[in-house]
C-alpha cells in the first residue's frame, strides 16, 4: 500500500505538470477521480491579487479587494464565487450569513487581494474557521493569505505570510466523488466526575448502550455504524479487547470512551491494540480517568483527551470523511478537553502577556487568556519562553514567545530555529525546509552555535521526511532526547541549549494538534551603567550592531550612546535647521524629532504627514511652540520623474519660511522616494535657505524602499512602470539606482564638508529601516543596502556619515510594524543620529532610557492595528486620506524618552536573609464550607421533598374522594349526578346573593343580583421578567350558605342547566345568555327557573346525547391556566439558571399578558350580562377575597425566610406590599418580598379602573370594537419603534440589573416591566375581546348559516397555540426586543385566539378542542397556590445547582394541593364571613413585616467563628459593621481601615452573585445567554476613635468602634455619571452554545487612606462606559482614584482612572501610600515596583526593585503569584519593632497557588526612601478561610487593609466572599512574625522553603 504522504505528493506532481493549460476548461471529473486545485493570495505589497486554479487552469472569476471566496462541485466545477470587502460592515455580515450557508463537506478555496484586515471580527474568523482556516487569527495588516478548505472539516492547504513576505499559494488534490463522512463527538466521565459515556454521530445523542469500563464503537470505512461494544478489563480481562481489534480493518474507525473506570485490569496487550488505533495518551490513563479517543486502525488518531480523576469530564469531536480513492483522508475538525465545560478555552501559550509581564513557566499546560492566568510579572534575569508547533492539519504553525511576547521571526515548512542572545534578545532565526531540501543547512547551522546558546526549535506543516540523522543527532546535541520521534506532519518543539540539556521538549503525531512547552530561561541582565564607553557617534560609520534587552540598546562593541530629552534636543538644535529627506519611515522619524521639540508639532493628518499627502512640510519651533508651519502637496509630483514644474513648487515653498531667529530651530521635509526627488529636496534647500544656511545646518537622507519594491519584486502597484517592467534586469536597475544616487551623494559630500553649511552639525545618510521582509526577499534590500554602503564608502566622513539603519532595526525587530519603525525604534535612531551632531554637554545625565507613551512600543501598536482604539483622533481623521495606517496612528501620539539614572541604590539597612516559608494548606485555619444560602442544602436529598408532598397531596385527595367530594375535583363524566341532583343544584341557584366556585373557570349567572356574586380572580407573575398566572381562589357565599355553594359544578350539571342545544329561544323569554358571567376563575352564578324550566333541567340531566353543549359562559380554561403557569414557574427557574438550557423554557414570561387579557375578558362578560350599580371601593373589596388572603398568608413564610437568609427589603417596599400597592411605583417592585406576586398589585390597580372603563366600552359597536383592538395590539410598538427612530440599540433596557434604581433608565425599565399602567392595554383588549364575542355571536344567530361559524372557532385555540409554541421554540421567529415586545403586545393576537377559541360563542356549540379542555378544569383549583409558593417552595429546595425540574414541579403541585385544601379554603372563608375585621388585616400585616424586618439581623455566616483568641497580644474578630441598607442586598467583605482626625475611616465591599439565564442573540444566531452578575458596591462609614480602647483590642477582644456603612452612591464618573453600566465581559460557551456574561454591577475591593490631610479611595473596577457597549480591549478591571472624598456624600467624588498599568490587563490590588506629600503605590511585590500617581490619574517616577527571597521562591515554584494586597503604613518605633528598629513602611501581600488555588497572606516591610526596596518578609499569616457563597471552591480569605495606631495592628480582611474580618495584634507581637532567624516556632506544619540572600536589584526604567 502506498503510504499516505506519498501519494498525496504524487497527485500533487500531477498537478503541478498540467498547470500550463492555455485557458480554464470545465471539466467534469468521474467519480473516483482525483482534482488539483491551487489558491494564491498576495496582499497590497506583494502583487495585489487573488488567483484561483482546477485542473492546472486558472478560473475566470472575478476578484476584488478583501475575501475572494470559490465553492468548488465534488466534480471541480464552480458553483459560486463571491467577493467580500469586509471593511464594510455590511458585507461582513454578508460573509458570516454565506458561510453558515454552506453545507458540512462543501469545497471552499479563499484569498485575500490587497488587505482584509481591516474589519475583520471573530464571527468573520471563526466562519473561516469552519472551514479550516486554523490560521486565519493570525492575519495581519495586508498579508497574503490562501486556503483551500472544506466546510465542516480540516483544510487540504493553508497558507498566511505577513506583508512584505511575498504570495501566499498552496495546491492539493481531493476525490471527485466529494467529502463524505460523519461527525463524531464523545464525551467520558470517570466515577468522580459524572460516571457516564455519551457518543454523538453528527449532533445526534446516541443510543448506543453504554456501562462500566470501556465503551468501543466500530464503523464501517464510509463511517456508518457497525457494532458496539462495552470491555470491562477489570472484571473480565482484556483478551476480547484485543481480539476485537485485531479483527478489524486497516482504516477502520474506532471510538472508545470510559465510564467509571478503565484503567484497572488493562494489559500492555490491550494498551498496544489501542495504540495501533492511534491512541497516545494511554501512558496518561488511570483508575477512574475520563478518556475519550476516534481512532483509526492503522494511522493517528483523530481525536484523544484523557483526564485525571477529579480533574473533571474529556469531550473530544472529529469529521471522520471515509475512504477516499485508494487512500483515506481523515479530516480532523476539534479536539476539546476540559475540566468544567467541553470547550477547551485558548492556551495561555497563545496569549500575548502585557509589558512588564512573562508567561508562566508552564503556560503551556494552562487553558485561559489573560494576563492573570497566564502571566506574571518578569523577574530581573530570568525570561519566559513558549514554543509552539502544528503539523499541516493541526494548525500549520511554528511560534515563539519571549516574555510574553511573540517573537516576529518568519517561518517556514519544516524546522524552524530561533538563537538566543545571552540577554534573551532573538539573535538569529532559519527555517529549513527539511520535507523536500533535506538537512544539511540545519547541521551546519546547529554546529556552528557557540557552547551554551540557548536555541528554539518548532516544525511547521511537514518536517520529518528528509530529516537525516546527522540532523537528530545536531538537535540532541541542544539536549533532544524525543527528535527521533518526530514522524509525517507531526508537531515537534524544544527549548534547548547547545551542548547541554533540553529545558522542554514535546513530540506528537498528526492529527493530535499542536504541540507547545514553555520554560523559564536564566538570562544576563545588561550592564547599564556608565563603565560603558562612549560610542564613536562621528565616526565615518557609528556602531549600530546590537540586541535589545528590554527597551535598552545594547550594542556587540560594548560602548554606549548619549541619551537626549526634549529639553537637550532643543539645546542642541537651536538656531539651526534640520533638513529632512526620503520615504515614510523618514517621516515617521521627522515627526518623532518635532514632537520633541514642540507638543503635537506635527500630526500626521492635520499637517499632511502621511503617505502620499505632501511634498514639502516645513515649521520653526522656538521656545518649546511652533510659530510657523506649512505642508504643501502638488498634484503629480510624488510619482512623477524629476520635473521642472515640482521642482519650482518645491523651491517656491522652502523660500516662504521667515528668517532665522536666534534659539528658533527649522524642520523641512521633504518627500522623496526616490534619488532624483531627493536631488530635487537638498538642492531646493542649497537654492532658497537663504539665511537658513548661515545656521547650523543638518541633512537627513535616506532612499531605497521604493526601488527595492518596484525594480527589486517587480510589485505592480509601482508608481514608475518603468522600473517594474520585467524586461528590467536586476543589473540594469540597479545601474539605474545608483546613477540617481551619485549626484545627490556628491552634493551632500560638497554641503556638509567641514566649513561648509552643514559642516557642524553634519549629515546622515541611512541604509533602508529594517522591516523584518521574507527571508527570500532579504537578498533584494541587502543587494540596495550594499549598493548605499558602497557608494557611501568613499565618501562618508565625521560630516557625512551612514547610519545603518538596517543593521540597527534587526537588533529589534519587533519594533517594526508592518514595514515602519516604532515610536521607540525611531527615537532610538535619533540618538545615534544626535550623538553625533550634538556635543557631549548637551546629552542628560541619565543612562537608561525610559518611553512614555501609549504606543511606544510595537508590539502596542500591533495589537491596536485592527481597530485603533488608542488614537481615535487620528481614527476618526485619517479616513479622509488613501489610507489609516497603523504605524501613522502608533507615532500620532506622545511618546517621550526620559533618561534616567540607573536608579538609587536599595537601602539594605536592615535586611532580613530570613525563609520565606509557605504553610501547607492543612494547616490554615478554620476551612469552613460552603455558606447555605437556602434554609436546607443537601444536593442529593431533592427526591425528599417531591416524595412527600406528593404522597400528602394523594393522600388528601383520597380522603376527600372517599369522603363524597370527588366531585370537587374530577369532571362531570367521572362524576355524574342523577337528575334528582341536578335539580337540586338547580334550584339552589336561584335566588342566592352570593357564589363561589373554587373550582370553575365561569358560569351562568342569571336571575342573580351581580351585587352578590363574588369572583375568583387571582393572578400570579414572575419577579424577574413580569410574568403572570391567574390562579383559582375560592369566593365565599353568605355564611348561610357556605356549605351548600362550595361545591364546584361540573359541565355537565351547568349544561344541564341551559337550555338544550336544539331549542331556540323565544323572542319574547328572557335572554337565557344573559345568565353568563365571571372571571376565569370562579363565580358560579345560579339559575334562575323562571328562565329555565324544571323539565328542562331534568332534561338536561339525563345521559349526554351526541350533541355537544352550547359554549355558553362556561369557559373551560382550567388545563389552559395550569399549563400557563408551570410554563411561568418553570421560566423563572430557567431565568435563575437551575434547569436546564431549553430555549422553551425561557418564554415563561409572555403568559403575564394572557392572564390580565383572560381577567378583563371574564370581568366583562359578566357585566355585559348583567351590569351591577356599586361603588368602586365596594368593587375592590369584594374582588379581594379571590386574591388577598393566600396572598398575605405567604407572606409570614416568606419574611421569615428573609430575615433568616439576610435578604430583609426595604420598609417602604414593605408596607406597600401590604396594600398591595408594590407595583405601582418602580423603587418598590424588585425589593418586594415575594416579588413575582407584583401582578396582584396590578389587578388591584385595574379593579379600580374597571367600572369607569366599563361604561365607556359596553356601548362600543362591532367595527369600534374592532379597530380600537387592533390600535391597542400596536401601541406598544412604540418601545421599539422610538429607539429604532432615535438610532438607539432595541434592547436599551437591557441596561437594567435586577434590583438597581439608582438611575432614569433603571426606573423606566421598571416601570415597563412591571408597572400597572404599562399593562393597562391587555386589561381593556380582554375587555374588548369579551365585548367582540357577544357581538360576533349576535351576527352568528342572525345569519343564515349560524353554522358558518363553528369551523373558525374550532380551529382557533389549536392555532393560537400552534403560533406560541413555533415563537417559543424556533429562536429564527422572535419578535424584535421580545424582553419588552413579547410582554406588551407582540403575542396578544395568539393569546387572544386562544382565549376567544377556547370560550367559543354562547349560543354554538362548544369546540371540541374546548371540550377536551373542559375535563382538567379542576386543575385550576391549584394554580394560585403553585404561583404565590413557587420561591418560597424553592427556598427550601435543597440542590442550589441546577436542580431535577421534574422533581420540583411535582414538589409544587403536591403543595398546591396541600395549600389549596388546607390554606385557601379556610383563609379565604374567614375573610368572607369577617367583613369589617379583613379591612384591618393590611395594616397588622405591615407591622408584623416591619417588626420582623426590625428585629436584629441573624448570624450572615454561621459556620465561621465570631471571634478567635490566638493568645494575649493576638486575636482574630469579626469587625462590628452593618450594612445601612440591611443585609438583603449582599454580604460585607474586604474591609479597609485609616484614622483621621479622631475618627475611624472604613470602607467595605458588599457583595451579592445573581446567576440568571435567557434566551438571546449570538454572532448572529439564537444562544441562551447566562447572566452572572455579581452585585457589587463600595461602602463607606466612619466612627469615634477611642485610642485607649484601640490599644487594648488586642488584650480586651472588644473592637473600638460600630459603623453603619453607607453605599457609596455619590461616586461619579468624569463625566458626572454615577458609576454603573460597566463594560460587561463574555465568553462563548460553543458546545452548550450559551454565552455567559460576567456583570458587575459597581466598583470593588476599595482601600481607604490619607494624602494631603485629605481622603482618597483607591479601588478597581471595569470601566463606567455609560450606556454604550463594551469597547474593545476594555473589558478588563482597572484602578481608579477619588480624591479628597467626603464621608458622609455631601459633596460628590469623581473617580479617575489611574493610567499606571495597561488598559488591556486587569489592574487590581495596588497599594496605596504617602511619601513626602506625594501619593505613591505598590504596582507589584515582585519585582517591587513603585509608581507615583497625581490626582488626575497621571503617573511618573516609576522604581523597580528586585527581593532575592521572593524571586528564588519565585524561580523554584513557578505555579505561585506574588500579589500586592492592603495599605501600606508608615512606621517608626524602634522600641516595638527591634527587628527593624528604622523608619519604614509596613505593607501586604498574598502568594496565589495558581494549582491548589489557595491564597497565603504575608506582611512585609520596605524602605521609607526610594527606590523603596522589599527588607524583610513575615511569616505566613493564619487567617480564618471560608468557601464562597454557594461555591464548591476551596476556602480563602484576602487581605484588604492595614491600620496601626498607638502600637495596635489591625490587618482587616474578607473571609471568603461573606464575613469582614480583622487580625488584631501589638506592635511587639507582629514584629516577632519578622524573626530574621527565620524559626517558625509559631507556625509548625510542612513547608516549601527557599533559603535568601540579602539581594535587592534596582532598575527605575521599568517598561
Amino acid at each position: 500500500m502506498v503510504p499516505q504522504h506519498i501519494f498525496h505528493r504524487l497527485l500533487l506532481l500531477t498537478f503541478w505538470a498540467v498547470t500550463s493549460a492555455p485557458k480554464y476548461v470545465r471539466a467534469v471529473a468521474d467519480a473516483g477521480t482525483q482534482i488539483a486545485a491551487m489558491v494564491r493570495s498576495a496582499g497590497f505589497a506583494d502583487g495585489n491579487f487573488a488567483e484561483f486554479y482546477v485542473g492546472g487552469a486558472k478560473l475566470p472569476v472575478a476578484t476584488g479587494k478583501g475575501f475572494n471566496v470559490v465553492v468548488l462541485g465534488s466534480d471541480g466545477s464552480v458553483t459560486d464565487n463571491r467577493t467580500f470587502q469586509v471593511e464594510n460592515t455590511t458585507l461582513a455580515s454578508q460573509m458570516v450569513a454565506y458561510f453558515g450557508s454552506l453545507d458540512n463537506g462543501t469545497i471552499v478555496m479563499v484569498a485575500v487581494q490587497d488587505d482584509a484586515s481591516v474589519g475583520l471580527t471573530e464571527d468573520l474568523r471563526r466562519a473561516i474557521r469552519s472551514c479550516g482556516g486554523l490560521a486565519i487569527d493570525g492575519l495581519g495588516w495586508r498579508s497574503a493569505y490562501a486556503l483551500l478548505g472544506i466546510k465542516g472539516g480540516s483544510a487540504f492547504a493553508e497558507e498566511l505570510l505577513p506583508m512584505g513576505h511575498g504570495p501566499a499559494a498552496v495546491a492539493s488534490a481531493y476525490g471527485a466523488h466529494g467529502i463524505p463522512g460523519v461527525n463524531v463527538t464523545i464525551w467520558s466521565a470517570g466515577w468522580d466526575d459524572g460516571n457516564g459515556a455519551k457518543i454523538y454521530f453528527d449532533g445526534v445523542h446516541s443510543d448506543i448502550s453504554v456501562s462500566h469500563g470501556l465503551n468501543v464503537i466500530f464503523l464501517n470505512l464510509d463511517g456508518t455504524y457497525h457494532s458496539s461494544d462495552t470491555f470491562n478489563p477489570e472484571r473480565n480481562g482484556s483478551a476480547e479487547l484485543v481480539a476485537a481489534i485485531e479483527k478489524l480493518p486497516m482504516g477502520s474507525p474506532v471510538v472508545v470512551a470510559t465510564q467509571d473506570d478503565g484503567h484497572d485490569g488493562l494489559t500492555n496487550e490491550a494498551r498496544a491494540a489501542l495504540a495501533s488505533c492511534g491512541a497516545a495518551l494511554l501512558s496518561d490513563l488511570h483508575w477512574r480517568s475520563s478518556y475519550a479517543l476516534i481512532g483509526i486502525k492503522g494511522a493517528a488518531a483523530l481525536a484523544e483527551a484523557v483526564s485525571a480523576r477529579g480533574n473533571g469530564t474529556v469531550q473530544v469531536s472529529a469529521r471522520y470523511a471515509g475512504a477516499v480513492g485508494s487512500f483515506l483522508e481523515f479530516l480532523p475538525t476539534t479536539i476539546t478537553a476540559t475540566t468544567t465545560t467541553t470547550t477547551l478555552p485558548p492556551q495561555c501559550g497563545t496569549f500575548e502577556c502585557g509589558p512588564g509581564l512573562m508567561h508562566k513557566a508552564e503556560a503551556w499546560k494552562i487553558s485561559a487568556s489573560s494576563d492573570e492566568e497566564c502571566c506574571e510579572t518578569a523577574v530581573p534575569g530570568i525570561m519566559s519562553v513558549v514554543v509552539r508547533s502544528a503539523g499541516h492539519g493541526n494548525g500549520n504553525l511554528a511560534e515563539f514567545y519571549l516574555n510574553g511576547l511573540r517573537a516576529s521571526t518568519v517561518v517556514r515548512r519544516g524546522i524552524n530555529i530561533l538563537e538566543l542572545r545571552n540577554d534573551g534578545a532573538p539573535k538569529k532565526s532559519m527555517s529549513f525546509d527539511t520535507h523536500a531540501s533535506g538537512s544539511d543547512g540545519l547541521v551546519a547551522f546547529v554546529d556552528a552555535l557557540a557552547e551554551g546558546t540557548r536555541v528554539l526549535v518548532a516544525a511547521r506543516d511537514e518536517a520529518a521526511s528528509n530529516f537525516t540523522d546527522a540532523a537528530r543527532a545536531a538537535l540532541e546535541d541542544c539536549g533532544a532526547h524525543l527528535i527521533r520521534n518526530l514522524t509525517y506532519r507531526g508537531a515537534y518543539v524544544l527549548i534547548g541549549t547547545k551542548g547541554g540539556a533540553a529545558l522542554a521538549e514535546r513530540v506528537l503525531p498528526d492529527g493530535t494538534g499542536i504541540a507547545e512547552v514553555s520554560a523559564h530561561v536564566e538570562i544576563t541582565e545588561p550592564d547599564p551603567s556608565a563603565s560603558k564607553p562612549p560610542c564613536p557617534a562621528r565616526s565615518a560609520n557609528p556602531p549600530v550592531k546590537g540586541g535589545m534587552s528590554g527597551s535598552q540598546f545594547q550594542l556587540d562593541v560594548g560602548c554606549r550612546y548619549a541619551l537626549f530629552d526634549s529639553a537637550g534636543v532643543s539645546k542642541c538644535l537651536a538656531s539651526s535647521w534640520m533638513v529632512v529627506v526620503g520615504g515614510s519611515n523618514t517621516v515617521l522619524m521627522t515627526i518623532r524629532l518635532a514632537n520633541m521639540l514642540a507638543e503635537d508639532a506635527i500630526l500626521p493628518v492635520r499637517d499632511g504627514a502621511t503617505m502620499g499627502g505632501f511634498n514639502v512640510i516645513d515649521i520653526i519651533i522656538k521656545d518649546g511652540v511652533k510659530v510657523y508651519g506649512l505642508a504643501r502637496n502638488f498634484d503629480g509630483c510624488s510619482a512623477l520623474p524629476h520635473s521642472a514644474d515640482c521642482k519650482a513648487e518645491i523651491n517656491t515653498a522652502v523660500a516662504e519660511a521667515p528668517a532665522p531667529v536666534a534659539g528658533a530651530t527649522r524642520i523641512t521635509l521633504f518627500s522623496a522616494q526616490f534619488w532624483d526627488h531627493a536631488l530635487d529636496g537638498v538642492e531646493a534647500a542649497q537654492a532658497k535657505g537663504a539665511a537658513w544656511l548661515h545656521t547650523k545646518v543638518a541633512f537627513l537622507v535616506q532612499v531605497s524602499t521604493w526601488d527595492i519594491y518596484c525594480a527589486g519584486m517587480k510589485v505592480k502597484w509601482c508608481p514608475r512602470p518603468e522600473l517594474s517592467d520585467e524586461s528590467l534586469s536586476d543589473k540594469d536597475a540597479m545601474a539605474l539606482f545608483n546613477n540617481a544616487m551619485t549626484p545627490v551623494l556628491d552634493k551632500l559630500q560638497a554641503l556638509c564638508a567641514p566649513g561648509q553649511p552643514a559642516g557642524i552639525l553634519g549629515c546622515v545618510v541611512t541604509t533602508t529601516t529594517f522591516q523584518n521582509p521574507a527571508r527570500s526577499r532579504i537578498p533584494i534590500y541587502e543587494a540596495y543596502n550594499n549598493a548605499i554602503r558602497s557608494a557611501m564608502s568613499s565618501r562618508s566622513s565625521e560630516t557625512l556619515r551612514l547610519v545603518d539603519l538596517w543593521v540597527m532595526g534587526q537588533a529589534m525587530p519587533d519594533e517594526n510594524v508592518l514595514g515602519h519603525g516604532s515610536p521607540m525604534l525611531n527615537l532610538w535612531n535619533w540618538q545615534v543620529m544626535l550623538s553625533g551632531m550634538c556635543p557631549d554637554e548637551d546629552a542628560a545625565p541619565g543612562i537608561v532610557a525610559q518611553f512614555k507613551g501609549e504606543l511606544c512600543f510595537g508590539d502596542e501598536a500591533r495589537r491596536n492595528a485592527e481597530h485603533m482604539t488608542k488614537c481615535p483622533e487620528y481614527r476618526d481623521t485619517c479616513k479622509s486620506t488613501p489610507r489609516c495606517e497603523p504605524w501613522e496612528c502608533a507615532n500620532s501620539l506622545p511618546c517621550t524618552l526620559e533618561p534616567v539614572a540607573g536608579g538609587p541604590e536599595p537601602d539594605t539597612n536592615g535586611m532580613c536573609e530570613a525563609k520565606v516559608v509557605l504553610l501547607n494548606a492543612k494547616n490554615n485555619l478554620h476551612d469552613v464550607g460552603v455558606l447555605c444560602k437556602s434554609l436546607w442544602c443537601a444536593a442529593d436529598m431533592e427526591w425528599l421533598p417531591a416524595t412527600l408532598a406528593g404522597v400528602f397531596a394523594l393522600l388528601l385527595i383520597a380522603i376527600r374522594y372517599f369522603g363524597g367530594s370527588l366531585n370537587k375535583l374530577l369532571p362531570k363524566r367521572l362524576n355524574r349526578e342523577t337528575p334528582s341532583e341536578v335539580k337540586t343544584q338547580c334550584a339552589k341557584r336561584s335566588g342566592t346573593d352570593s357564589t363561589i366556585a373554587s373550582g370553575s373557570s365561569d358560569l351562568l349567572s342569571q336571575g342573580v343580583s351581580q351585587e352578590t356574586m363574588v369572583q375568583s380572580s387571582t393572578e400570579v407573575d414572575h419577579s424577574g421578567d413580569g410574568l403572570s398566572v391567574a390562579a383559582p381562589s375560592t369566593s365565599s357565599p353568605p355564611e348561610s350558605q357556605v356549605e351548600e355553594v362550595v361545591i364546584p359544578i361540573g359541565i355537565d350539571v351547568i349544561a344541564s342547566c341551559e337550555a338544550p342545544a336544539t331549542t331556540a329561544p323565544s323572542v319574547d323569554a328572557p335572554d337565557v345568555k344573559g345568565a353568563q358571567q365571571q372571571d376565569t376563575q370562579v363565580a358560579v352564578e345560579a339559575l334562575d327557573p323562571a328562565v329555565v324550566p324544571e323539565a328542562m333541567m331534568e332534561q338536561q340531566a339525563a345521559p349526554l346525547a351526541p350533541t355537544r353543549r352550547k359554549a355558553g359562559d362556561k369557559f373551560p380554561l382550567g388545563l389552559a391556566r395550569f399549563c400557563a403557569s408551570m410554563h411561568v414557574v418553570i421560566g423563572h427557574l430557567y431565568a435563575k439558571g437551575i434547569t436546564p438550557k431549553q430555549y422553551f423554557f425561557g418564554w415563561g414570561f409572555t403568559w403575564v399578558p394572557w392572564f390580565f387579557m383572560l381577567s378583563g375578558f371574564v370581568l366583562f362578560t359578566a357585566h355585559l350580562r348583567r351590569p351591577k350599580e356599586e361603588g368602586v371601593f365596594e368593587y375592590v373589596i369584594r374582588r379581594s377575597v379571590s386574591i388577598y388572603p393566600l396572598y398575605a398568608f405567604s407572606l409570614l413564610p416568606a419574611i421569615i425566610f428573609a430575615k433568616v437568609l439576610g435578604h430583609v427589603p426595604c420598609i417602604q417596599a414593605l408596607v406597600a406590599q401590604s396594600f398591595l400597592v408594590q407595583a405601582w411605583w418602580p423603587g418598590w417592585t424588585e425589593q418586594a418580598l415575594q416579588s413575582h406576586c407584583w401582578f396582584l398589585s396590578a389587578m388591584v390597580f385595574y379593579w379600580f379602573l374597571f367600572k369607569p372603563l366599563s361604561r365607556c366600552l359596553q356601548n362600543f359597536s362591532f367595527g369600534a370594537t374592532l379597530a380600537t383592538m387592533i390600535a391597542l395590539f400596536a401601541l406598544p410598538w412604540l418601545v421599539i419603534v422610538v429607539p429604532v427612530i432615535a438610532d438607539q440599540p432595541i434592547l436599551w433596557f437591557s441596561a437594567h440589573s435586577w434590583g438597581q434604581t439608582s438611575t432614569l433608565l433603571d426606573l423606566a425599565v421598571v416601570f415597563l416591566k412591571f408597572n400597572p399602567a404599562c399593562y393597562l392595554h391587555v386589561f381593556v383588549l380582554g375587555m374588548l375581546l369579551a365585548k367582540l364575542r357577544l357581538l360576533l355571536d349576535e351576527k352568528a344567530k342572525a345569519s343564515r348559516n349560524p353554522r358558518s361559524f363553528c369551523l373558525p372557532m374550532e380551529f382557533l385555540a389549536p392555532l393560537g397555540y400552534l403560533g406560541l409554541f413555533l415563537i417559543f421554540a424556533l429562536p429564527e421567529l422572535r419578535p424584535l426586543g421580545f424582553k419588552l415586545s413579547a410582554r406588551l403586545s407582540v403575542l396578544l393576537p395568539l393569546q387572544a385566539a386562544v382565549l376567544l377559541g377556547l370560550a367559543g360563542l354562547p349560543s354554538m356549540p362548544i369546540g371540541r378542542f374546548a371540550q377536551f379542555f373542559a375535563y382538567f378544569n379542576f386543575l385550576e383549583n391549584y394554580s394560585y397556590a403553585v404561583y404565590v409558593f413557587q420561591f418560597l417552595g424553592y427556598s427550601v429546595w435543597p440542590e442550589r445547582g441546577e436542580i431535577n425540574l421534574f422533581a420540583f414541579l411535582i414538589f409544587c403541585i403536591g403543595t398546591s394541593v396541600i395549600i389549596a385544601t388546607l390554606v385557601q379554603g379556610p383563609v379565604q372563608k374567614w375573610w368572607k364571613h369577617y367583613t369589617r375585621a379583613r379591612l384591618a388585616v393590611p395594616f397588622v400585616l405591615a407591622a408584623v413585616l416591619v417588626g420582623v424586618a426590625l428585629l436584629p439581623d441573624a448570624n450572615p455566616n454561621p459556620d465561621v467563628a465570631v471571634f478567635i483568641r490566638h493568645d494575649n497580644r493576638m486575636l482574630d474578630t469579626r469587625l462590628p459593621l452593618v450594612d445601612s441598607k440591611g443585609s438583603s442586598m449582599g454580604l460585607l467583605m474586604n474591609p479597609s481601615l485609616a484614622v483621621h482626625d479622631g475618627r475611624v475611616l472604613i470602607t467595605a465591599r458588599r457583595h451579592k452573585l445573581e446567576v440568571t439565564l435567557r434566551n438571546g442573540w449570538y454572532n448572529h444566531s439564537s444562544a441562551s445567554i447566562e447572566d452572572q452578575t455579581w452585585h457589587s458596591d463600595v461602602l463607606l462609614g466612619t466612627a469615634d476613635l477611642d485610642v485607649e480602647a484601640w490599644a487594648r483590642w488586642p488584650t480586651s477582644g472588644e473592637a473600638p468602634f460600630q459603623a453603619s456603612l453607607t453605599p457609596f452612591f455619590w461616586l461619579r464618573t468624569p463625566e458626572n455619571q454615577r458609576w454603573r453600566h460597566l463594560c460587561a465581559p463574555e465568553e462563548y460557551d460553543q458546545i452548550n452554545n450559551t454565552l455567559v456574561r460576567h456583570v458587575v454591577t459597581g466598583p470593588e475591593d476599595a482601600k481607604v487612606f490619607l494624602h494631603n490631610g485629605s481622603i482618597s479611595v483607591s479601588f478597581n473596577s471595569l470601566p463606567p462606559l455609560g450606556e454604550e457597549s463594551c469597547s474593545l480591549g476594555q473589558d478588563v478591571s482597572q484602578m481608579y482614584l477619588a480624591s479628597e472624598v467626603s464621608m458622609d456624600g455631601k459633596v460628590d467624588s469623581i473617580g479617575r482612572h489611574l493610567q499606571c498599568g495597561a488598559t488591556d490587563a486587569a489592574e487590581k490590588n495596588w497599594i496605596p501610600f504617602e511619601h513626602q506629600g506625594k501619593m505613591h503605590f505598590v504596582y507589584s511585590p515582585l519585582p517591587h515596583k513603585i509608581v507615583r500617581a497625581e490626582e488626575d490619574g497621571s503617573c511618573s517616577d516609576v522604581f523597580s526593585t528586585g527581593f532575592e527571597p521572593l524571586a528564588a521562591l519565585k524561580r523554584n515554584n513557578s505555579h505561585l503569584e506574588i500579589r500586592a494586597s492592603g495599605q501600606a503604613v508608615f512606621v517608626n518605633d524602634t522600641v516595638a519593632t527591634p527587628s527593624l528598629p528604622r523608619p519604614h513602611f509596613l505593607a501586604a501581600l498574598h502568594i496565589f497557588d495558581s494549582k491548589l488555588k489557595t491564597y497565603s497572606h504575608f506582611l512585609y516591610r520596605f524602605s521609607d526612601e526610594a527606590p523603596f526596596n522589599i527588607l524583610q518578609v513575615s511569616s505566613q499569616l493564619l487567617l480564618v478561610e471560608a468557601k464562597a457563597t454557594e461555591s464548591p471552591g476551596k476556602p480563602f480569605a484576602f487581605v484588604s487593609g492595614l491600620a496601626v495606631v498607638n502600637r495596635t495592628v489591625v490587618i482587616s480582611y474578607g473571609s471568603g466572599d461573606r464575613d469582614a474580618r480583622a487580625l488584631v495584634m501589638t506592635l511587639d507581637r507582629l514584629d516577632e512574625l519578622f524573626t530574621c532567624a527565620g524559626a517558625m516556632a509559631d507556625h509548625p506544619g510542612n513547608v516549601s522553603s527557599v533559603n535568601a540572600s540579602a539581594v535587592g536589584n534596582t532598575s527605575s526604567a521599568e517598561r
